[in-house]
C-alpha cells in the first residue's frame, strides 16, 4: 500500500475545504484507492508550516509524492520539492506546468469567457473579486480580463479577496461604493460570491436588476441560495481523477503525466442578467468621463 499527500493552507473565515476541493478530493480517491494507494490529507495556517510538512513526509518515508496547487512567481515550494527529491504534479495553470507532472487548466480563457459573457448581456462596467494577487493564477486571470473588457469595450476594476465569504463580503462593499458602479461582477470562487450577494442584499441593490453575479466555481451552495447564482463549471470530480491518474503514473511507472483539464462552461442561472441599474448610453458617459 502506497501513499499520497495533499496539504491545504486554511484560508482565514472560509469552511475547512472549499466545495471545490472536496469535490478533488472525492475524484482522487477513486482513482486512488482501486490501485490501492491512500491519500493523506493535512490542513496548516501557512506555507512555512506546509514546506515543514513536505520535509516531515520525506524524512519519514510517509508518502511518494504530493499534489501542489496555488502556484506564485518562482515558488519556492517546488524548489525545495526538487531539493528533496520529493515528487509531485502540479494543479496549476497552463503556463506554469513546464515539464512537471502536471493537471493544467486555461485561466485565461475562462475569464475571457466570463467578461465576454457579461458584454453579450450589455454590461459596459464590471469588476472582479479576485483570489490573493501574489498567486500566479489570479494574475493571469486579472491579465485576460483586462484584455477581453478592452477588446469589447468595458470598464474592469479588480478588488483582491482571500477566497473566503468575508472578503467577497467587504470587496463587493468597496466596489458598490464606486461610481460609476460596476453592473457584473466576476468573483474568483463560489464562497466570495455568495459574500458578494449578501453585500449587495445588506445595500439594497438588487440582484439580478441591479447586479449581475458570477462565481467561478460552482457548488451546492450557488444552487440553493436565493437568487441562485451563475457559475463557471467545472467536472471538478473528473479533475480529481485526472490528479490521481498523474499521481499513480508518478509512483508507479516514474512518469511524468500532464493532463488538460476540460474548459469550465458558464451555468446560467437567476443572478445574471441585462443590466438595469446603469443605462448603456449612462455607462457610455461614464467610461469617456473616466477616459
Amino acid at each position: 500500500m502506497s501513499t499520497v499527500g495533499f496539504v491545504f493552507v486554511r484560508q482565514v473565515g472560509a469552511p475547512r475545504f472549499e466545495a471545490f476541493f472536496n469535490e478533488i478530493l472525492s475524484g482522487l480517491e477513486a482513482v486512488l484507492v482501486p490501485a490501492g494507494t491512500e491519500l493523506l490529507v493535512q490542513t496548516v495556517e501557512d506555507t512555512a508550516q506546509e514546506l515543514a510538512v513536505y520535509h516531515h513526509w520525506h524524512t519519514t518515508g510517509v508518502v511518494e509524492a504530493v499534489v501542489l496547487k496555488d502556484i506564485r512567481d518562482d515558488d519556492d515550494r517546488i524548489h525545495q520539492l526538487t531539493e528533496l527529491g520529493l515528487p509531485f504534479v502540479l494543479l496549476a495553470d497552463v503556463t506554469q506546468t513546464g515539464e512537471y507532472a502536471a493537471l493544467r487548466s486555461d485561466n485565461a480563457q475562462a475569464m475571457r469567457d466570463s467578461v465576454a459573457f457579461f458584454a453579450r448581456r450589455g454590461h459596459r462596467v464590471v469588476a472582479r473579486v479576485s483570489g490573493p494577487a501574489s498567486l500566479v493564477h489570479s494574475q493571469i486571470r486579472t491579465e485576460a480580463g483586462r484584455e477581453e473588457a478592452a477588446r469589447t469595450e468595458l470598464r474592469i476594476t479588480v478588488a483582491e479577496g482571500d477566497y473566503s465569504t468575508q472578503s467577497g463580503y467587504d470587496a463587493t462593499e468597496e466596489l458598490l461604493a464606486l461610481t460609476p458602479r460596476p453592473t457584473a461582477i466576476v468573483y474568483d470562487n463560489d464562497l466570495m460570491a455568495l459574500g458578494g450577494l449578501e453585500a449587495a442584499t445588506q445595500a439594497g441593490v438588487a440582484v439580478p436588476d441591479d447586479l449581475s453575479i458570477l462565481a467561478w466555481d460552482d457548488s451546492v451552495a450557488c444552487q440553493l441560495v436565493v437568487p441562485t447564482v451563475s457559475a463557471l463549471s467545472h467536472d471538478v470530480q473528473e479533475m480529481g481523477e485526472q490528479l490521481g491518474q498523474a499521481l499513480l503514473a508518478l509512483t508507479q511507472d516514474h512518469r511524468a503525466l500532464s493532463l488538460q483539464a476540460s474548459q469550465p462552461v458558464i451555468v446560467e442561472r437567476e443572478s445574471t442578467a441585462g443590466p438595469e441599474a446603469m443605462p448603456k448610453d449612462a455607462a457610455d458617459r461614464a467610461l469617456d468621463t473616466a477616459g
